[in-house]
């Protein structure tokens, strides 16, 4: 986090991460390839901002709890009263003739959910101890929250907390990669000739090294495919990778890693000794496996011999 930055916009980090959690932002960065690209993307999602900021988004949350609730206009509140106390029942008789299935109208601001419209159904419900459907509408602007003042500007924080995903980002050496011998061999893999889709960042394919990317499959009907065919790799000095917890983001480490991306990324694992690289999740069981040195190649079949 540039602490330069945040002085020079009038930001305050000391009251950033030591009262907010950032994981959040920090996880929905990690998918761009740089700051800018997130920039014009939009940025970040409003709702991702209010979690952060204020623990709920306005959107996800449909039902309140009744003791949550302050009163707003208190002539309002005072009118049920009236009411409850003329009909000569007890709270909880009176509130059980209440609809409780419409929505009341809440506002949050100041840390307190502030009633708008819906008293009679607040005290309904409070009586009788049940949530109340609600629809909330949060006012107050969250990346105030967030970076501890009002003076901030929207693309130095989006920036600031791009360079934080980048620095915090797990060093993929250290507890992603298995030992290389225990790959190491001959593996069979089916390879899909058609292209895939460009999705572009949405699964590091803006980042991912070239390559002949394959499966192990035992699926039968795959050999007889005209669009598959099948390999044999000699692999020798693989790169392994876990990908149990993220299927995705390995690219983006690695590209970070090497500082560089697609053809000029493989060149460099290359480079680095590495013939292939092989995702694994924490069963063992391989997925995605990316052929680097075309060498190692031997083509078995295609689906069009088997036609």
């Amino acid at each position: 986090m540039s602490i330069l930055r945040y002085l020079v916009e009038g930001l305050n980090p000391s009251k950033t991460s030591d009262t907010i959690d950032l994981s959040p932002l920090l996880n929905y960065a990690k998918q761009y390839n740089s700051s800018e690209d997130l920039l014009r993307s939009g940025g970040f999602p409003i709702s991702l901002l209010d979690r952060v900021a204020f623990g709920f988004d306005a959107e996800a949350m449909t039902q309140i709890d009744p003791k949550l609730l302050h009163i707003k206009w208190k002539d309002d509140i005072d009118q049920v009263k009236y009411e409850v106390e003329k009909s000569g029942l007890t709270p909880r008789e009176w509130g059980r003739k209440i609809d409780l299935s419409e929505p009341i109208d809440v506002s949050y601001s100041n840390g307190k959910f502030w009633i708008e419209d819906g008293h009679h159904r607040y005290f309904a419900a409070k009586a009788l101890g049940e949530p109340l459907n609600a629809n909330v509408e949060i006012n107050e602007k969250p990346i105030p929250k967030i970076v501890g003042t009002k003076n901030y500007n929207y693309d130095a924080f989006v920036r600031d907390i791009y360079d934080k995903a980048v620095d915090n980002s797990e060093d993929i050496t250290e507890s992603r990669i298995y030992p290389n011998d225990d790959f190491s061999g001959e593996l069979i893999l089916t390879h899909n000739k058609e292209s895939s889709p460009n999705m572009g960042s949405i699964y590091g394919q803006d980042v991912e090294p070239a390559g002949y990317y394959g499966i192990v499959s035992h699926n039968p009907a795959l050999a007889s495919n005209p669009n598959y065919e099948t390999v044999r790799a000699k692999i020798r000095h693989p790169l392994i990778i876990d990908i149990s917890e993220d299927r995705t983001g390995w690219k983006r480490e690695l590209a970070k890693k090497y500082k560089a991306k697609k053809s000029l990324l493989s060149k460099k694992l290359m480079q680095a000794g590495y013939d292939s690289i092989i995702t694994t999740d924490s069963d063992g069981d391989t997925g995605e496996i990316i052929i680097l040195d075309s060498n190692i190649l031997e083509v078995i079949t295609t689906g069009e011999d088997m036609i």
